[in-house]
C-alpha cells in the first residue's frame, strides 16, 4: 500500500509539473508600464508578462486588445534570453509590436503567433537578429530599417510560415551594401510568405535573400524589389531549395 500511494504522490507531482511549466500569461492593457505586480497600474502590461513569465509560458492577450499596438521604448530592450511564446492568434487582427529592435539569444526557443510588428529602427545591428530557435507564424514584419547593417540576420534556427516582409529598407553609410529581406548564416525555412516593396541600397549582392547557409523556400512570393544586384544570392559554400516560389518586377541599380 505504501508503494502505491506514494506512486500517486509522484504522478500528481507530475502532472502538477506539467501544469504549472505550460502557464499562460493574460496581456490585459495597451499601455506600457512595469510596475511591480503588487502595485497594480492599469493591468499587466506586455513588458510585464515577458518579465514576469517563466521559460516555457505562453503570453496571449486580453480580447478587448484585438488589433492594439503596444509601443516598446527606445531606451528599452526587446531582447529574448527565455523561450517563450507571444500569441495573439485567438484575436480577429492580432496585436502589433513596435519594437526598437527584436533579438533572440542562444539557446532560446522564441514564437510569435499573429503579431505584427512595425517601424523597427536599429544602427548599426540587424532590426531584427536570431541566434536561437525563431518561429513566426501568420505575422507581419513592415515600415522598417536598417542601417550599416543586414535587416534580418539570422545565425540558428528560423521557421517563417504565412509571414510577411511589406516596405522594409536598408542601407550603408559606408557604401557596404546589405540585405532588406532574410540575411541566413544558419538554417532557415521559409514557407508561404510575401516580400514586397523592399529596398536595399548601396552594393550588396541579394536585396531579399543572401543566404551562407541552408535556406528552404516554399510557395513563396517576392515582388516589387529594388537592390543594388540581384534579388537572391547563394554563396557556393551554401545550399538553397526553391519551390513553387514566385518573382516579379525585381529591378537593380548597378
Amino acid at each position: 500500500m505504501k508503494m502505491i500511494e506514494i506512486f500517486k504522490n509522484q504522478l500528481l507531482l507530475s502532472l502538477f509539473s506539467v501544469v504549472v511549466s505550460a502557464a499562460e500569461i493574460a496581456v490585459t492593457t495597451h499601455h506600457d508600464e512595469l510596475d511591480l505586480p503588487a502595485s497594480g497600474g492599469t493591468g499587466i502590461s506586455l513588458r510585464e508578462a515577458i518579465r514576469d513569465a517563466a521559460p516555457g509560458d505562453t503570453i496571449i492577450f486580453d480580447a478587448s486588445l484585438n488589433g492594439m499596438m503596444f509601443q516598446i521604448p527606445e531606451d528599452s530592450s526587446f531582447i529574448f534570453d527565455k523561450s517563450l511564446t507571444i500569441d495573439g492568434s485567438d484575436l480577429a487582427s492580432g496585436v502589433s509590436i513596435r519594437p526598437h529592435y527584436l533579438k533572440v539569444e542562444a539557446g532560446v526557443t522564441m514564437e510569435f503567433r499573429k503579431v505584427n510588428f512595425s517601424s523597427l529602427s536599429r544602427y548599426p545591428q540587424p532590426c531584427i537578429e536570431n541566434l536561437g530557435i525563431l518561429k513566426m507564424q501568420d505575422c507581419k514584419v513592415s515600415n522598417s530599417s536598417a542601417l550599416d547593417n543586414a535587416f534580418f540576420l539570422n545565425k540558428g534556427e528560423l521557421l517563417l510560415k504565412r509571414t510577411d516582409f511589406i516596405d522594409n529598407h536598408s542601407s550603408d553609410a559606408d557604401s557596404f551594401g546589405r540585405c532588406a529581406g532574410i540575411t541566413n548564416s544558419g538554417t532557415a525555412t521559409i514557407e508561404e510568405c510575401l516580400f514586397q516593396g523592399l529596398y536595399a541600397d548601396l552594393g550588396g549582392e541579394g536585396s531579399v535573400f543572401e543566404n551562407y547557409g541552408m535556406l528552404t523556400v516554399i510557395n513563396t512570393t517576392v515582388h516589387d524589389v529594388i537592390g543594388y544586384k540581384s534579388a537572391i544570392y547563394n554563396d557556393p559554400s551554401a545550399t538553397l531549395h526553391l519551390t513553387n516560389f514566385t518573382i516579379s518586377q525585381v529591378r537593380a541599380l548597378a
